[in-house]
């Protein structure tokens, strides 16, 4: 029935959101990810959509959303321990900074 098929998709959902955002590793391919992309916003929104859903099938870990609600605060400030080549964007998007926020208070 289709209540069981939903059923089975969050339990789904949740179990892979739990293995993503436990991973020892994730706060650092986070990282990675934005820096990697620095210069493409149409990844940083996507990826930041990415961690809202993980986190919001799977919030069990306040640890790591407070570990990546602080790198999120610093991670579009100008020297930051950026090189002046630096090529970041997405500074003064209102959606980076509202999902940033949406992330922040889970």
């Amino acid at each position: 029935s289709d209540a069981n098929d939903n059923d089975t998709r969050n339990k789904i959902a949740k179990e892979l959101s739990k293995q993503i955002i436990s991973d020892p590793q994730f706060l650092t391919r986070i990282k990675l990810f934005f820096k990697l992309y620095e210069n493409s916003l149409l990844i940083q929104i996507e990826l930041l959509k990415l961690m809202k859903l993980l986190f919001t099938q799977w919030n069990q870990n306040h640890i790591i959303i407070d570990q990546v609600s602080a790198f999120l605060k610093v991670n579009w400030k100008r020297g930051e321990g950026r090189p002046p080549s630096s090529r970041q964007v997405g500074r003064d998007s209102i959606l980076i900074v509202q999902l940033c926020n949406d992330i922040a208070n889970m």
